[in-house]
Order: structure tokens, then sequence, then C-alpha cells
């Protein structure tokens, strides 16, 4: 008796160890630091149990989507942002660009278009470890910036940790591997090779794209989709004339193209064919000979609105501002100063409104040079998201509501400040 519970406890003893010997998937969770809640939720995947000295490591970052809510992709369209990855990586660890999966499309108000995701997506990043890594573990902190839309737009960001083991081998990770799979099966055909060339007349693009097969003999839609913003009007329709392995595509340009005519155009050319699978293939576009520096000249030779142009449009839409409904009112506060201000010498009402004029100038002067300031410091930031933080929307009611008492006569204060 006592011989075979000797053999149970070393049986239980080999057991455990050799479980402590093997990378644990759920040991590998990312630690995910936000500073409030958002609409999509993150998390940082890795493809297999362990790094690998000398291998490349994939990455997922995964984004779920609440409903409504979508994100965008390298190409956000009229609004918006990619998400960006910042990596804090060990000596010898390299992190490469972001693999995007397949955008979708989206008709906004406004006649806006955007290029994002919804619901369930991964982005992958391959990671490099040198073979000479010699770290008992591979830490990696990805600092993720992405902007999430609904009615409104809110910057998000959040600070992802994952810490994992370095091994001689390793296996995938199971429950990761849909998000991997999702991606890659998205991604443009690698083994089709595409000549493209472009050039912009009658204030068009027109885009020409040949195929070494016949990838659009049967294709039952085909869509372009830009990878940079400001080369095509998205609303404008794509005018397709295809043969069995090449087409012509014509849209009218973006109204930036007259201003600066791109080098290069490139995006993805999606085609569904007769069995409704959808198939992407990557175009990257040169200029016809001659065409870019024909457009380019063209372009310099426009027309220069000069400075008092400039000044007289910017005059034009203040004098607009002024009329709207959350403008309006707060004009009534210089006309009561103005009235009680009736009987003074005109030196001193003169002064009155220059130094008005100048404590306007001051406020927008030092607007602007937080918001460059704040940009220069890696925030994405841009004139009017400040509206969109709840916090800040909550004081300017709380201050709005108390001047509306103070004005209305229910209570006053700062009436010796301001006299």
């Amino acid at each position: 008796m006592m011989e075979m519970m000797t053999r149970h406890a070393a049986r239980l003893l080999l057991a455990l160890t050799l479980a402590s010997a093997v990378p644990s998937v759920w040991a590998q969770q990312a630690n995910v630091s936000t500073d409030q809640d958002y609409h999509v939720a993150l998390d940082l995947l890795p493809e297999q149990t362990a790094a690998v000295p000398g291998q490349t490591l994939w990455l997922a970052l995964r984004m779920t989507h609440e409903e409504r809510w979508h994100t965008y992709w390298v190409n956000p369209g009229d609004a918006g942002l990619p998400t960006e990855i910042s990596w804090t990586l060990p000596a010898g660890v390299t992190a490469a660009e972001i693999v995007w999966p397949i955008p979708e499309r989206f008709d906004l108000p406004a006649d806006l278009v955007d290029f994002g995701y919804t619901g369930d997506i991964s982005l992958l990043v391959p990671i490099s470890v040198a073979a000479d890594y010699s770290g008992a573990t591979l830490p990696l902190v990805a600092a993720v910036k992405w902007y999430e839309c609904d009615e409104v737009c809110i910057p998000g960001n959040a600070t992802i940790t994952l810490d994992l083991p370095i091994a001689a081998t390793a296996e995938p990770v199971a429950e990761h591997a849909s998000a991997f799979a999702q991606t890659r099966e998205s991604q443009p055909r690698a083994d089709i090779r595409l000549d493209a060339t472009f050039h912009f007349s009658d204030a068009a693009l027109n885009l020409t794209v040949q195929a070494t097969e016949a990838i659009f003999e049967d294709a039952t839609s085909i869509v372009f989709i830009p990878d940079e913003h400001g080369v095509v009007d998205y609303l404008a329709p794509q005018d397709i004339t295809r043969q069995v392995s090449s087409l012509q595509l014509v849209q009218r340009q973006h109204t930036r193209v007259a201003r600066s005519v791109p080098q290069r155009v490139g995006g993805l050319l999606l085609v569904d064919d007769a069995d409704g699978r959808e198939l992407a293939y990557q175009v990257q576009a040169a200029p016809q000979q001659g065409d870019f520096a024909a457009l380019s000249a063209a372009a310099a030779a426009a027309p220069d609105l000069g400075i008092a142009t400039v000044f007289l449009f910017a005059l034009l839409g203040g004098l607009i501002l002024n009329l709207m409904p959350c403008v309006f009112p707060v004009l009534s506060l210089k006309v009561l100063s103005l009235a009680n201000a009736r009987g003074s010498a005109a030196r001193e009402q003169r002064l009155h409104g220059l130094a008005y004029t100048a404590g306007v100038m001051l406020s927008f002067f030092t607007l602007a040079a937080v918001l460059l300031t704040l940009q220069a410091s890696g925030a994405a930031i841009g004139w009017g998201f400040q509206l969109q933080q709840p916090w800040i929307v909550a004081i300017l009611i709380f201050v709005f509501f108390v001047m509306g008492l103070s004005m209305s006569g229910v209570v006053e204060f700062g009436t010796s400040l301001m006299g």
C-alpha cells in the first residue's frame, strides 16, 4: 500500500513539473490601462505561446467595437485618424508596420465618407526577435491611439503590456487562431502582380491596371479604395471599363489634387467574383510618363489668393459666426458694456475698444498655442475635440447656467471685478 502511494506521488510530482515547463496561455493575458471607459475594447494577443529568438512573433491588436461605433483604416477618409501603435521594446526586438484588414465604407451625414471598422477586428503586427536575444522573457509595451466615432468622435488611448516567455520552440495558441486568420484571409493576393499607371485629366483620376491573370473576367463588382486621402472625390461614381485582365477607372479627383499632385496612387482593388467572394488586390500606380511634371507645373501656376483676400474671407466668416445661436447671445454682454460707457470720454471708449480687441486676440492666440503644444507633444487632437470631452461640456453647462442666473438678475457676482 505504501509503495502504491509512493508511485502516485511520484507521478503527480512529474506531472506538475512538466506543466510548469510548458508556457501557460492564460498566464500571458495582456494588461490594458486606459484613462476612461471607451466604446472600443482592446486586447493584445500573441499567435504563439512563447517568443523564439531568431524568429518572427505575430501579435494581434484585437479591437471590439460597441454597436454603431467605428474606428479608422490607414486612410480614414474625410474625417478621423487611423489607429496608431507606438512600441516600447527591448534591444534586439523590432516591430514592423500594421497589417490592416479590409475596411468598410461609411457614408455619413454632410456628404462625408469614411473608411474603417466595426464589430470585432484584429490589426496584425510582426515582431522580429534577434537570434542573440538573451532575455528570460520578452516584455512588450504598446501605446495605442485611436478615434472611435458614432454621432460624436472620441480620441482614445491605452497602454497595453504583455510579458511573453522565451523558449527554443513555441506552439500556436488555439484560442487566438481565428483573430489572425480573419485578417490574413482578407489580405490582397500576393500571387498576382498588377502593373498600374495613373494620370489626372479633365479634373478626374484615370487609373489603368494590367493583371498577370484574368482576374476581371467573371467580376460582378469592382471597387477601388485609395490608401491616401485627397486623391479622389469619394462621392463621385467610379466609371470602370474592363477587359479579361485589365481595366480603366475614371473618378472625379479630390480638390486637393489641384494644389498638390500625388507622386503615386495606391490602394486596394476589391473584386467580387461570380461565387460571391470578395478578393483584394494591392495597387501601386506610378504616374504616366511626363504626366507628373506637367501637372505639377499647372498646380504651381494656380492663382494665389493673397493675404488680403484671405483676411477678407476670415472677416466674413467671423461676421457669419456672430449670428450663430451659440455666439449671438454673448454679444449682449458687449452691448451692455457699450451702453454703460456711452457717457465716457472718446479717448476712454477708444482705449476700451482696443483692450477688448487685444483680449480677444490674446485669448485665441493662447488657445492656438495650447493646441499646437499638445499636438507637438504627440496628442492626436484638433480644433473642436475639446467639446467632445464630457467633463469640458459639463463645466460649460455649469458656467452658462450661472451666467444666465446673473444676467437675469437672480444673483449677481463678480461685478466689482468686471468694473
